[in-house]
């Protein structure tokens, strides 16, 4: 039986920043637990710092996915900010996991709109640049975390 997608809570504000959880399913070699970030309220001029936390499962990644995280306006028509990459700058690719390790994976998100302000959401997710999106256990190629961020 695959685990599937748990409904998310509400972010917490922390002294060190913002974090929420997810619990979203890449097949059974990963799963997307949780995400830091350091205020709600972020300027256009520097990189956005988003942690993504992964939770390797017992079976094995069919190959070494890249990350992506977007930083999309509210409607989700327009890409705000973005960074791709392997996993931890490419130091713990999927290959290397063990089963019941927390990966910490940094993503500075650099904005591509400077101009835009106001509301926007992030969009995470997996990709091969070959093949395309992974899918999540839900069948979804994408998570939008559970915040809204200002960009202002």
């Amino acid at each position: 039986l695959l685990p599937t997608a748990t409904p998310s809570p509400a972010p917490t504000a922390t002294p060190e920043g913002i974090t929420g959880e997810v619990h979203v399913f890449y097949g059974d070699y990963a799963e997307l637990v949780s995400f830091s970030l350091p205020s709600l309220e972020v300027s256009p001029g520097e990189p956005l710092p988003l942690t993504l936390y992964w939770r390797a499962l017992d079976g094995r990644s069919p190959m070494n996915y890249l990350v992506f995280t977007h930083l999309l306006s509210q409607d989700e028509q327009t890409m705000v900010a973005q960074h791709d990459g392997a996993p931890a700058g490419g130091r713990r690719p999927f290959d290397t996991w063990t089963p019941g390790e927390t990966i910490v994976d940094l993503h500075p998100m650099a904005f591509k709109d400077v101009g835009y302000r106001g509301p926007a959401k992030i969009a995470v997710g997996l990709y091969d640049p070959a093949t395309g999106r992974a899918l999540t256990t839900t069948g979804a190629d994408r998570v939008i975390l559970p915040v809204m961020l200002l960009v202002q």
